[in-house]
């Protein structure tokens, strides 16, 4: 959701192997890059988190809370890979 939007409600689904967010209201637009840097991150914050068009900050919480959910199942933890990241 970008910066002063007042959506409230999300759902989130998979189809096809990949997750989706559903917000309403909707948001993100304009889907630029330069639209996600000025409402998504904090000013100056943008070159720690972007790299090569891949979103390394929001790679690396989503990467930790899906090995915390591993660790709970035994499972051996997963690292984050770029190139999958930027296909993504």
């Amino acid at each position: 959701m970008w910066k002063g939007q007042n959506g409230k409600k999300v759902g989130f689904g998979v189809k096809a192997g990949e997750v989706y967010a559903w917000y309403c209201p909707q948001g993100n637009t304009p889907n630029t890059a330069q639209a996600f840097k000025d409402n998504v991150f904090p000013a100056g914050n943008e070159a720690q988190c972007v790299d090569d068009t891949v979103n390394l900050c929001y790679n690396r919480k989503a990467v930790l809370a899906n090995n915390d959910v591993r660790d709970r199942h035994g499972s051996p933890d997963l690292t984050m890979n770029r190139d999958i990241a930027k296909a993504a």
